[in-house]
């Protein structure tokens, strides 16, 4: 029996950031402030190799800002790598982030041909596809109308339907199922079921372990840019928990060795984990405009620091700065939350940055720690929806 082919080779991949600390975004800016230009080059991938066959259906775990989406980009081409290279061996469909494809002008029924064509669709085999598409997105009417009238769920609904019915040899899903009602989450992981079965190479990102355990055939465990573990699914995510709780060191010494027993920065402290909350502190990705939104950063200081400083950046879609602001924390505490009342967000999806400083230096950077959507009926030209009337 001849071997399933290789559908992904990554050979020593490496992603590097700039990560600016004040960064002046025009040219008076730059020019009046140009010490604002400093960065640092943040590693988010240092050097990693696997190989996925076909067939497979690999989960990615690991903390947040461990490069797990960062990876999916880089297998997909909308980033490129800064070492190494990745090998992909036939089409490729990918849901990474929510509405990416989308004109928000057009409709839905539009953006179907737009999202397939993208793909590599010709636009008669899309009219070969567009009943079946529509009919397992449940959008009904809504499909003749704008999508930037949609809700997060919808756009779910309908980026799926697309992905999964270019006959791809590869899916690459990152977080986007979490959107959208129970029923039909369970109705695309049925499809996605039939797409296993079918042979077709699955990689998947998700914080549900139950998913990663039922659904993924292997796993690959991220941490500090290198492959901590790469193995069968049980075997990996039971390694993951371990250290989650403190239990396995060995796991820990030896991506030390492998990164030659550098000395960090950020062994002196780190941001552990993100939550965003509404105002009844439940925990949600979706928000409405004017609504609230609670960011609650959980931290560890493994020694004492000189004005220790947590900050928040929220960045939209094209990764401009939308808001920033930082706080001195309690050497002795673990958490703290930042609460933001009348969201004035737009329509669209949104990113978190989150940094842990010792006076004017980084010791801990996340990119992408979290991402939110806002849901607005009312949307209005410019950056920002600003409560307002006409008298």
């Amino acid at each position: 029996m001849s071997e399933r082919p290789r559908r992904i080779i990554v050979k020593d991949l490496k992603k590097t950031f700039k990560i600016y600390y004040d960064k002046g975004f025009n040219l008076k800016d730059k020019i009046l402030f140009w010490k604002r230009n400093r960065y640092e080059i943040k590693k988010v991938l240092d050097g990693i190799s696997f190989d996925v066959r076909q067939g497979e259906v690999i989960g990615l775990i690991g903390r947040n800002g461990c490069g797990k989406s960062t990876l999916l980009k880089l297998i997909s081409g909308i980033y490129y790598p800064n070492g190494g290279k990745v090998i992909v061996n036939g089409r490729l469909s990918c849901l990474i982030e929510l509405g990416a494809g989308f004109h928000p002008d057009m409709t839905g029924r539009e953006n179907i041909y737009i999202n397939a064509s993208i793909f590599g669709l010709t636009k008669k085999e899309i009219d070969a596809r567009l009943d079946k598409i529509i009919a397992f997105s449940e959008l009904g009417n809504f499909i003749d109308v704008p999508v930037r009238t949609y809700s997060s769920g919808m756009y779910m609904r309908l980026a799926f339907s697309v992905a999964i019915n270019v006959d791809a040899d590869i899916l690459l899903i990152d977080e986007i199922l979490a959107v959208g009602d129970k029923k039909f989450q369970e109705k695309c992981y049925q499809r996605l079921e039939e797409l296993k079965q079918n042979g077709v190479t699955i990689i998947i990102v998700t914080h549900d372990d139950n998913i990663i355990r039922s659904f993924c055939t292997r796993a690959l465990w991220i941490k500090d840019g290198l492959i901590a573990y790469d193995g069968l699914t049980k075997e990996t995510t039971d390694k993951y928990e371990n250290y989650l709780e403190g239990k396995d060191e060995k796991i820990s010494n030896a991506i030390r060795d492998a990164k030659g027993d550098e000395i960090n920065k950020s062994n002196l402290g780190n941001i552990t984990n993100i939550e965003l909350l509404d105002e009844n502190n439940c925990k949600t990705k979706i928000f409405s405009a004017f609504s609230s939104l609670k960011i609650k950063l959980h931290y560890r200081l493994n020694s004492m620091i000189n004005v220790p400083i947590i900050g928040v950046k929220i960045l939209d879609e094209n990764n401009q700065v939308l808001f920033e602001d930082q706080t001195k924390i309690d050497q002795n505490k673990k958490e703290i939350i930042l609460s933001l009342k009348n969201l004035p967000f737009k329509n669209g999806e949104y990113h978190l940055n989150s940094y842990l400083s010792a006076g004017d230096e980084y010791i801990d950077y996340h990119n992408d720690h979290a991402q939110f959507s806002i849901q607005n009926q009312q949307e209005n030209a410019g950056l920002v929806n600003i409560k307002h009337d006409w008298r």
